[in-house]
């Protein structure tokens, strides 16, 4: 799912020859968007806050692909949707940084202090 929305906002090229390191701070789009999509198909929990991070981008493609991996990931939306005002999608996330706190500050309770890699 995420690769088609990384093809329709036109961003993710198969086989693309970036020479940038794959990163969630890659200054080319086309690593930033192998990262991400490595972190969807390995759920990768290390990866939800600099998501929620990109869910505060100028750019529209970038929220995009940021709510979709988070979607895939976590299975929430925080009611996050990427064509509200800049204030409306500032309270979602909000909600999702809370979210994370919370979700940790749990795991952390029940856990002993390791983070949990599943939804309660």
């Amino acid at each position: 799912m995420l690769a088609s929305m990384l093809a329709v906002t036109g961003v993710f090229t198969v086989g693309c020859s970036s020479r940038e390191k794959p990163s969630l701070t890659a200054n080319d789009p086309r690593a930033q968007n192998i990262w991400i999509a490595h972190a969807v198909d390995t759920e990768d929990w290390s990866a939800v806050p600099g998501l929620i991070e990109l869910l505060d981008s100028s750019d529209p493609a970038e929220r995009l692909v940021a709510i979709g991996a988070l979607r895939s990931i976590s299975r929430q939306d925080h009611g996050y949707r990427i064509a509200d005002p800049p204030a409306i999608r500032g309270q979602a996330v909000d909600r999702w940084a809370a979210w994370w706190i919370a979700r940790n500050s749990d795991a952390n309770q029940s856990d002993g202090g390791a983070q949990a890699d599943t939804e309660s």
